[in-house]
């Protein structure tokens, strides 16, 4: 089974050797369980006080766990169901729900009202998506090649 990891790494100032300034990679991984939203969120957090306090960029790794095959031609045989059922019981978000619903933070009202919130914005970008005009041919490949000029 794999392993659910948030790996992050921070490049900060070292010593200078020859004039030309040196830079530590700090790498710190946090073994999950799960999937964790709030510690996804601290982590990202974490990541954006360290570079906005000068400590240089940052990369975070955030590996999950992808429930349906790559494509509706992926006939997903390379899976045992048994494993994708176990991973579904580890699902971010029904995590997040329970955990909020047991703080007494989110009432069934409030997620019907959410869930109806986004179908209908998902519905409207749909219909947005359907009126609008179709890709012409020739752009389909444009930008994944190197252009001559």
């Amino acid at each position: 089974m794999p392993r659910v990891l948030i790996t992050g790494f921070c490049a900060v100032p070292g010593p200078t050797r020859a004039g030309v300034q040196l830079r530590h990679v700090i790498r710190s991984l946090t073994p999950l369980h799960n999937v964790d939203v709030l510690a996804v969120r601290e982590a990202a957090h974490r990541a954006a006080d360290s570079v906005r306090s000068g400590g240089g960029p940052c990369f975070l790794e955030l590996r999950t766990y992808r429930f349906r095959a790559h494509s509706m031609y992926d006939p997903d045989r390379y899976r045992d169901k048994a494993e994708i059922e176990q991973w579904k019981t580890r699902d971010p978000i029904d995590g997040l729900i329970s955990r909020l619903r047991s703080d007494g933070d989110l009432t069934d009202s409030d997620l019907d009202a959410m869930e109806r919130e986004v179908s209908d914005e998902l519905a409207s970008a749909m219909d947005a998506a359907d009126a609008g005009p179709l890709e012409p041919v020739e752009d389909l490949t444009r930008f994944v090649y190197s252009e001559r000029s």
